[in-house]
């Protein structure tokens, strides 16, 4: 282990560990240190934790892939060779309930979700679950006859490295939860043997391995992992500054793969600073966001293969309008665009970074996520005629990589709401929670936020540092917001608070001192960029962060393919907001009623407004967040880009 990097106590590492990373500013702050109050994340997580890991983990013990580990946990001769037995009659992991396919990572995501758990408070029931698991990976792997089995001699069975990359994040989780190394350990040995063989042209196939390495760095400090993460990071400096060229083929324009890739990219250039990689994802970033990008935050996919990039910008139709059997978005990408921007954020504080992560993770990732949380979507749409793919507790026949890869995400959430910088605190998301944190100067600080976000814009935060304390409090204004204000004790802060920023207070803080944000949420009328042609006369409806859909559930007479919603007489340009890419809010809807129902869908705000259909546009429509369509009906009809018309327009119709 090197001495020339300091690192972090196991219980004060976050979910990407740049505490001593000195290419990022802003350090991140534990999951640990979070406690998360009633609220929206809150319910997702419980359900996450007492529905959706159990679900999967049944799924799991059906699917074979459990029964080696459980038996090499017990001890059980007959069972493990029962179990490896299964592992070579599945040598591409054509298991009982699924397709052939030789991912199987679904366990270590898995895993990786209950440490995030733990790592959140004890829970009896979970950490049992781990202690079983784990001790049965860690013994497997003092086991040839499993090594050659699992992997492979040259880990060909390893799924282009996408299977070992997600055992050593399991680990390293594990080991930030437990303080154990038992299964670090034996995340090492695999990592060892991966750094030792693969070198020249030889890179992986599935982007999980480089940021797998970088955060091994990051836990033990041995700089090999960090040259490991280098070479398999040298496409990504050879690929042209576009978001899934054809560099490489389907590996750089796999959407998966591609965001991934840009994960760990960051991740290497938040250790060295070395500029050539800051530029890459700069100008790929960019790319991304100028014409690739839906209003949901997801990457727009080739019509012809949905895992893969669109070719050219302002292709943004495949998944939103008709015709949309089989085609959709990935919720495992919608996980890897917002864990980009999470790092890209740690590295610049960029507020637009922010606003990307927070827009993906309540519409296009939760969209993938039953209300309930134990069935997950492959594919999600923005639009359907009710033949899409349901929910289900696998999510797919084939890879069953969405359901685990949500599980992780949503455990893992506190440790995305704040950062730490040597100046002050950065608040990023907003929900009812209360972090417990030491500042750089040693002040301990309990900041507590109570909000009723994302249904109303209100947030009342109070700061008890131990003593007073003078630091920044950095609040992120969302670029959706207009006319935000903020209050310390009470009294405005002076001077202009610019959306897509972070609005900066300096001050010496005292026990009980109070800020109130209010970020007023107007149901808005979102157009695209004219140079995507689909959507000419389309509009999709927001409010806050939340996108919206109009679901046949709630409006079982509309013809769902030519519903269209009425629009101001004059529409507001000179006050309008640019928002995240090519999107616009073209006008504000102030007729539309918002009111909260607690008995829908776990509680939401629905929208009522004027609209109807193209035959009959006087009636009434009813909007709910689009995150939860298909939770009443799994084969429910949806839009959420419908035609947006005037009182001219309905005259001549």
């Amino acid at each position: 282990m090197s001495n020339s990097r300091h690192i972090p106590q196991w219980q004060e590492a976050g979910v990407v560990s740049t505490a001593a990373s000195p290419f990022a500013p802003l350090k991140p702050v534990p999951v640990q240190a979070v406690t998360m109050r009633d609220g929206f994340w809150k319910t997702r997580m419980n359900a996450n934790r007492t529905n959706g890991i159990p679900s999967f983990l049944a799924w799991l013990d059906v699917d074979d892939q459990t029964a080696p580990f459980r038996a090499y946990a017990a001890g059980d001769r007959a069972g493990i060779a029962a179990g490896l037995e299964t592992l070579k009659a599945n040598p591409t992991g054509m298991n009982r309930s699924r397709n052939g396919h030789s991912w199987r990572a679904n366990f270590h995501k898995w895993l990786e979700a209950c440490a995030y758990v733990l790592q959140s408070g004890d829970d009896p029931d979970t950490r049992a679950l781990l202690d079983l698991f784990v001790t049965g990976v860690a013994n497997a792997h003092q086991d040839s006859a499993f090594w050659d089995i699992y992997y492979g001699d040259d880990f060909e069975k390893s799924y282009g490295l996408g299977n070992p990359g997600h055992l050593i994040q399991a680990a390293i989780a594990h080991h930030r939860a437990t303080g154990s190394t038992e299964f670090l350990a034996c995340a090492q040995r695999v990592a060892d043997a991966i750094c030792q063989q693969f070198r020249g042209e030889n890179f992986a196939g599935h982007s999980v391995i480089e940021m797998a390495l970088v955060e091994l760095y990051r836990t033990t400090g041995i700089e090999r992992y960090l040259a490991g993460a280098r070479h398999f990071l040298t496409p990504l400096l050879r690929q042209p500054s576009i978001i899934g060229s054809d560099f490489r083929g389907y590996v750089s324009r796999h959407v998966v793969r591609q965001t991934y890739l840009m994960c760990a990219g960051a991740d290497y250039y938040a250790e060295t600073g070395d500029q050539e990689f800051m530029d890459k994802l700069t100008a790929i970033w960019r790319d991304m966001t100028t014409g690739k990008l839906h209003l949901t935050g997801q990457l727009a996919v080739d019509a012809e293969n949905i895992e893969l990039t669109c070719k050219d910008a302002f292709e943004l139709h495949a998944g939103v309008f008709r015709f949309l059997l089989g085609t959709g978005l990935e919720t495992c990408e919608a996980i890897g665009n917002a864990t980009w921007n999470w790092r890209m954020l740690a590295l610049t504080g960029d507020a637009g970074y922010a606003d990307l992560m927070e827009r993906t993770l309540y519409n296009g990732f939760l969209a993938h996520v039953s209300v309930d949380g134990d069935k997950f979507h492959y594919l999600c749409p923005l639009s359907s005629d009710g033949n899409h793919w349901q929910r289900t507790p696998w999510s797919s026949a084939s890879t069953s990589c969405c359901s685990p890869n949500a599980l992780r995400t949503i455990a893992s959430l506190p440790g995305y709401m704040f950062s730490v910088s040597p100046d002050g605190v950065w608040i990023h998301l907003y929900d009812s929670c209360t972090v417990d944190r030491r500042l750089d100067d040693g002040t301990k600080l309990c900041l507590s936020q109570d909000t009723s976000y994302p249904w109303d814009g209100r947030v009342n935060i109070t700061l008890d540092p131990e003593q007073p304390s003078t630091f920044d409090l950095n609040l992120r204004i969302p670029g959706w917001c207009r006319n935000p204000t903020v209050q310390v004790n009470g009294q405005p802060v002076e001077g202009d608070i610019a959306s897509a920023a972070y609005c900066r207070i300096t001050r010496e803080w005292r026990k009980g001192d109070t800020v109130t944000l209010q970020l007023p949420m107007p149901v808005v009328a979102v157009t695209a960029d004219p140079r995507a042609s689909y959507y000419e006369g389309k509009v999709a409806l927001c409010r806050g962060p939340l996108v919206y859909c109009v679901e046949s559930t709630d409006n079982p007479a509309l013809d769902m393919w030519g519903a269209c919603v009425a629009l101001p007489p004059g529409n507001e340009e000179g006050d309008g907001r640019e928002l995240i890419g090519h999107y616009r809010q073209s006008a504000l809807l102030n007729e539309f009623g918002a009111d909260f129902k607690q008995d829908l869908l776990g509680g939401v705000v629905s929208l009522q407004g004027e609209g109807g259909s193209n035959d009959h546009p006087d009636g009434v429509l009813t909007f709910i967040p689009y995150y939860a369509w298909a939770n009443r009906d799994s084969r429910s009809s949806m839009r959420t880009w419908i035609d947006g018309i005037t009182e001219w327009e309905k005259e001549t119709r």
